[in-house]
């Protein structure tokens, strides 16, 4: 037998711990005469408790708070709901003509001021809606240099090569999106104490194309530059500033 404070379940199960052998298991708690049930109902309590006994560190009481939070929330909802529905049916037939029509312009507004100002993603993501904004003369800009890409683990170094001082960047590119990114080149900026720029180069991509959720390793090594770099910056080059 434990002797564990009644208190400690008044929530609801808990697992616990033997101090000595350090077995753990979901115990219950006595309830008290008077003590209210939990809104959760005794079969949805069981098949958390199969949940959680693969998951140690939950906590059955966690489940029945967001349970409880959850069925809250939507009793609430269905109250705005029958409120609205009443309030409504109480209008003026005239003032509900009304209301609807003005719905619906602000509802037409809103979809066309989306589309031509969200034109970009739209294109992006259903890519036959390009013809629509060519024909209306709101062409998609799908030149976003490194649209979709990051860059990661990147470090950069001074050594000698060759009896000459060399800057050595290295790192992964990331595509962090869904669908297959091309890779532009890369700007890379030698930037100063002073905050100034020290020296800029291109570095050309390793590969043409990167899958989602691929990281494409990159290095880039040139002559030091002439000043001391505190930091190097890397950007996407615009498709078209990297033609020029």
């Amino acid at each position: 037998r434990f002797l564990i404070p009644a208190n400690r379940f008044a929530d609801g199960p808990h697992y616990v711990q033997c101090a000595r052998c350090r077995h753990k298991w979901l115990a219950e708690g006595k309830p008290e005469e008077g003590t209210p049930k939990h809104f959760l109902p005794e079969a949805v309590t069981a098949s958390v408790s199969r949940v959680t006994s693969y998951l140690p560190k939950l906590d059955i009481s966690d489940f029945i708070r967001i349970y409880n939070a959850i069925a809250n929330f939507i009793r609430g909802l269905i109250a705005l709901v029958r409120r609205v529905i009443a309030w409504w049916k109480h209008l003026d037939p005239k003032k509900q003509k009304t209301l609807l029509k003005v719905g619906k312009i602000a509802g037409t507004i809103f979809l066309i001021l989306f589309f031509i100002f969200d034109r970009d993603s739209i294109a992006d993501r259903w890519p036959w809606t390009d013809k629509i904004y060519d024909l209306i003369h709101l062409s998609a800009n799908h030149d976003h240099g490194g649209e979709g890409l990051a860059f990661e683990q990147m470090r950069s170094d001074l050594h000698y090569d060759g009896g000459a001082m060399k800057l050595t960047i290295q790192g992964f590119i990331h595509n962090k999106s869904v669908k297959v990114q091309e890779i532009p080149p890369i700007l890379a900026t030698a930037i100063g104490a002073d905050g100034k720029t020290i020296e800029s180069w291109q570095i050309d991509p390793p590969t043409a194309n990167v899958a989602p959720g691929e990281d494409i390793p990159f290095v880039s090594t040139i002559s030091a530059p002439g000043g001391t770099a505190v930091n190097v910056n890397l950007n996407f080059l615009e498709k078209t500033h990297a033609a020029d």
